[in-house]
């Protein structure tokens, strides 16, 4: 019978053979035009379904603005609890 060293020898070396065999498989017929069948990707075009709905921004809810912050620090601390800041 043949010994646990040699077995785990020969796993790895398929492994590694069968990575490289994949790899020069992908390197052979990869290209970055032609994937998924597109042909050349055309540049996409920003999407705006509405432009005469977008004349202005909706307000902001006072619950989303968050805490005042001292634009002297640039930053809030504050204890969130337990002494936890």
């Amino acid at each position: 019978m043949t010994s646990q060293p040699i077995w785990i020898a020969i796993t790895v070396g398929v492994f590694f053979a069968g990575i490289g065999v994949s790899y020069a498989v992908f390197v052979d017929t990869y290209d970055q035009n032609t994937m998924m069948g597109q042909g050349i990707i055309p540049e996409k075009e920003p999407v705006m379904p509405h432009p005469e709905k977008m004349t202005s921004a909706s307000p902001l809810p006072d619950v989303a603005r968050g805490p005042a912050i001292d634009f002297t620090k640039g930053y809030l601390v504050e204890e969130i609890r337990d002494g936890l800041y």
